[in-house]
């Protein structure tokens, strides 16, 4: 009979060995420089022409004007919507650039390049939250993230 100690040996290395390969790595954190010098680490939510949201782990979620931001630096891919383009579901989403982030002097960047003035941006996102948003059908029981409440009455009078 093999040993008791060499089996549960053997069974916490693999439970601990699948965690380790399902693990998901921490993405890397965005930054985000005040025009007064002082830098933020976080992650980038959304912008629009007027302000950008950033969340802070420290700080929480912080909606700063353009006017105060001197860079911002993103590591996860976004979509840039200019304004006057409409998109539709399943529609061409080519007039939409998309690539990695980076802001300075009220103009945006993308990588692969391409570069935007902030005044001329409709709207910026993440792009998985873009292409849901494109590609996806909207689904009842799949989307709706309310309550549900139901009840009866009874009333006997004479």
């Amino acid at each position: 009979m093999p040993n008791r100690n060499l089996i549960a040996f053997l069974f916490i290395s693999f439970i601990s060995g699948a965690a380790l390969l399902t693990a998901q790595p921490k993405p890397e954190a965005d930054t985000i420089t005040f025009t007064s010098g002082e830098k933020l680490a976080g992650h980038f939510v959304s912008a629009n022409a007027s302000s950008v949201t950033f969340k802070s782990d420290i700080l929480g979620d912080l909606t700063v004007d353009w006017s105060k931001v001197k860079e911002l630096q993103t590591s996860a891919a976004v979509a840039v919507v200019p304004k006057g383009v409409k998109i539709h579901k399943r529609g061409d989403v080519s007039a939409v650039p998309q690539g990695t982030l980076a802001e300075s002097n009220q103009t945006i960047q993308l990588t692969p390049p391409k570069s935007i003035p902030v005044g001329d941006v409709n709207v910026v996102i993440d792009q998985p939250s873009f292409q849901k948003a494109v590609t996806e059908t909207p689904n009842f029981f799949k989307d709706w993230k309310g309550a549900l409440t139901a009840g009866a009455t009874l009333v006997e009078a004479t």
